[in-house]
């Protein structure tokens, strides 16, 4: 290959994957002493670079991505400019998305495990609140949604990671990529009403674009289904529910269900208030499914699906390309790539278009480039036109139809750029150079020391085994890890495995036990804020506090004077706080009566405090016990009438004294079998219970 295709002196260029009206799309290797692997390589013609406006939304795509460091984050390795063409070198996925995932099973006429679903969509969702959460490197909130949420947009790695690709239109709170008011970017058919109507968005566009991608997958079918029209699928988003995925599937559990409808609800005020509550739903579904011994793997999912497919294009990744496929890229005044129109209508072809192109067609084969140079160079062929062309081609100095033409193909563009890595080859093959080969990785291995009995969840997927457990056949990078353990704060940890040492030993001491908060509140049900977020409401269930920490709270209620409460719990304290807050005065001023000038001057009354709010803690841990309950096998658990959930559990707080308990299990047969027992809980002491149930 000639030297002149090795970009930024370090990238080789393998292959064309895409083509576009914005740039094209390339399949590169980076070799050198150091690292050895394949990236993608996504460029801007050369004559969109003389549009200053369209350079600064090319850079401030990559800087919006470039922020974002993070396992389920497509990485963003450079980004800069080489003999005048703008590139931004970006990682490459070895595996496919969640469009090819679905195909797949609609393909085998097999359903996605709701479990497995539950999974991509925890990872995504992990994703997508980071990005929420980032900050710049002056410590400011970046704020960044990604608005086009999509199945093409999720992929999934070969090992089983989840990527969150293309944040090509992401709105960063202070960075150069803007959207104004009353645009709209991304595919229709999973935006929110909010953004089909082009108003402000948040973090919760992307909370139901990725509820309608959680619907599908657990369908196996779309939502807004092939051939409606813009105007039917604005009237159905914005003004009715999001259809029952129940409706489609039957078997779908109730849970999945409901975290499904909440998170595509139409308002964004009814859907889910934190990235955190989704998160956790998620995790207690999966948890309690894998308690039932339904369990499923990501990777396994996709290999089952995709691994004869995956085989292939993982060949076809050595192809070579035409010694002249990059002749224009710094040859001045070419003429732009021209490529099959898209119809407008239909916003999915423009995701998908690129990463379709047949293997035996003229844009897979061949540069439809016109090469400028003079002597022997033939001249420009025409490239057949789509069949039904609802754009015609404008001169390029006409700025504004390019940056609009641009706008829709940034979505072919940045789709291409990653997803469509996996897709079919476009140009023909050629092994590599033996010695370049990539050397070959042995798969490492976590073992997790403690907290003992702690719940291990690695990359999003729990595992059947408590803490202490053994995580085998890892791949090399970062690894999320989460142990959690009931009454304890989560521990969190990004664990960066090299194969220095392995195993890699993790230990970390237990957290503070969460403290507890009753509050009441007269009058009643006010709402309980905590930076501004609503996290529950007075005389329902008791909030979990984190010790060791200072908690400012905000008791409001509409009509009342706001009232600010401070507490600094010690672990494993139980609290009881009453509030009663004060009416707001009426801003009408009373009218002043003058006094007689002969009368007597009075004596001013003392002046009466504003609020008057009476408040107490009280420790009641001597009025309660604790109940910690194994069974076997595991069982629904009723105490007193109210559902605690399955076994096994620790430390639940019960009232001292005489409780009933029922256990429920239900047999493959759909026999249910019903034990009722009796226990007594003593104050302030933990009955730890250990029953055999088996017949």
């Amino acid at each position: 290959m000639a030297d002149s295709q090795l970009i930024f002196e370090k990238y080789r260029l393998v292959k064309r994957i895409a083509i576009g009206g914005m740039g094209e799309i390339f399949l590169a290797r980076q070799s050198d002493t150091l690292i050895d692997r394949f990236i993608i390589l996504k460029s801007m013609l050369p004559d969109l670079a003389e549009d200053q406006t369209f350079v600064e939304q090319f850079l401030g795509e990559a800087r919006v991505a470039a922020t974002l460091n993070h396992p389920n984050i497509v990485s963003i390795y450079e980004v800069g400019a080489w003999e005048g063409i703008y590139y931004i070198a970006m990682e490459y996925i070895d595996g496919d998305d969640l469009t090819r995932l679905i195909g797949g099973a609609q393909k085998t006429q097999e359903l996605i495990s709701p479990v497995v679903a539950a999974k991509i969509i925890l990872e995504a969702a992990i994703a997508l609140e980071h990005a929420w959460l980032a900050k710049d490197i002056e410590g400011r909130s970046l704020n960044i949604v990604h608005r086009d949420i999509s199945p093409q947009n999720i992929m999934l790695r070969r090992d089983g990671v989840v990527k969150v690709v293309d944040f090509g239109i992401a709105r960063a709170a202070n960075l150069v990529s803007r959207t104004q008011t009353g645009q709209v970017k991304g595919k229709l058919s999973y935006m929110p009403p909010e953004q089909l109507l082009g108003t402000k968005v948040d973090w919760r566009a992307d909370q139901f674009s990725l509820g309608v991608v959680f619907w599908e997958l657990v369908t196996c079918d779309r939502l807004i289904k092939p051939g409606t029209s813009h105007l039917e699928l604005i009237e159905t988003t914005t003004k009715n529910p999001m259809e029952d995925p129940r409706a489609t599937n039957p078997s779908i559990p109730d849970a999945v269900a409901e975290i499904i409808l909440k998170m595509g609800a139409r308002s964004a005020e009814d859907r889910y208030e934190n990235w955190s509550d989704i998160k956790s739903d998620l995790e207690s579904f999966i948890r309690d499914e894998e308690q039932k011994g339904r369990t499923g793997s990501i990777a396994d999912l996709q290999e089952k699906l995709l691994g004869e497919e995956l085989d292939k294009k993982a060949q076809e990744t050595t192809g070579s390309t035409p010694q002249n496929f990059m002749i224009n890229l710094k040859t001045p005044g070419t003429v732009p790539l021209t490529t099959t129109t898209v119809d407008d209508n239909d916003e999915d072809e423009v995701a998908t278009k690129a990463h379709e192109l047949p293997k035996n067609s003229e844009l897979s084969q061949k540069d439809t480039r016109v090469d400028s140079r003079p002597a022997t160079q033939p001249n420009a062929q025409a490239v057949p036109q789509s069949s039904k062309p609802e754009v015609e081609p404008e001169p390029v100095k006409k700025k504004a139809p390019v940056l609009a033409i641009a706008l829709v193909l940034t979505l072919v563009a940045g789709v291409a750029g990653i997803a469509v890595q996996q897709s079919q080859s476009t140009e023909p093959a050629a092994a590599p150079k033996a010695e370049a080969a990539a050397p070959q990785q042995i798969p490492l291995t976590i073992q997790v020391n403690g907290p003992v009995g702690a719940t291990v969840s690695i990359d999003g997927n729990i595992i059947d085994q408590k803490a202490p457990a053994v995580l085998e056949n890892l791949a090399h990078g970062e690894h999320r890890l989460i142990l959690t353990k009931e009454g304890y704060p989560p521990i969190k940890q990004t664990v960066t495995l090299d194969g220095s040492v392995n195993p890699l030993i993790v230990n970390p001491a237990l957290p503070p036990a969460f403290a507890t908060l009753v509050l009441t509140s007269k009058p009643r049900k006010a709402g309980i804020y905590k930076d501004n977020i609503l996290i529950g409401s007075a005389g329902e269930t008791p909030l979990t506090l984190t010790p060791g920490e200072t908690h400012h709270l905000l008791i409001k209620l509409p009509g009342y004077k706001p009232y600010k409460l401070s507490l600094a719990p010690k672990a494993g304290q139980n609290m009881e706080q009453k509030v009663i807050l004060k009416r707001l005065k009426s801003k009408t001023k009373p009218k002043r009566i003058a006094a007689p000038q002969s009368a007597a001057p009075q004596p001013i009354p003392a002046a009466q405090p504003e609020t008057i709010v009476q408040t107490k803690t009280i420790v009641i841990e001597d009025k309660l016990g604790y109940l910690t309950l194994r069974t076997k096998p595991w069982t629904n658990v009723f105490i007193d009438g109210k559902p605690y959930g399955p076994t096994p559990f620790s430390k639940r707080k019960l009232k001292a004294g005489n409780h009933s308990i029922k256990m429920e299990r239900k047999l493959d047969d759909g026999t249910t079998i019903l034990t009722t027992r009796t226990i007594t809980i003593e104050s302030g002491k933990t009955k730890k219970i250990n029953w055999d149930l088996t017949p």
